[in-house]
């Protein structure tokens, strides 16, 4: 189950998450890059603008930066969003452990080198 986060700003509700299609999204349209979170603080709003993407793409950035700047402990909120954001990435990799059962059916690779 994917990881979300509950946000209410000004009557509204918001669901934050991430998925597959909007950290495509983020990375090759928006350019962002995870690991520019600690050396450019432009980076941590993209993060939070980010969130929003999968449930509520129609949010402008004017809202969101406002959300974004009334919110408190932006420290915590910061890891909170950069757990959420590796879910689905890691949920590409956890299923992967051959231990767990037999490959029948499954796809199977090698190299040769």
């Amino acid at each position: 189950m994917a990881k979300t986060m509950q946000i209410k700003y000004d009557g509204k509700d918001y669901t934050l998450e991430y998925t597959r299609d909007s950290l495509r999204q983020m990375t090759y349209r928006d350019g962002f890059d995870i690991k520019g979170i600690n050396k450019n603080p432009i980076a941590v709003f993209d993060l939070f603008k980010g969130a929003f993407i999968a449930r509520h793409s129609d949010v402008d950035e004017d809202t969101i930066e406002k959300i974004f700047g009334s919110l408190n402990n932006k420290s915590d909120l910061v890891e909170k969003l950069a757990t959420m954001y590796i879910d689905p990435i890691s949920s590409l990799t956890d299923k992967l452990d051959d231990s767990e059962g037999g490959n029948e059916g499954n796809a199977t690779w090698g190299v040769n080198w």
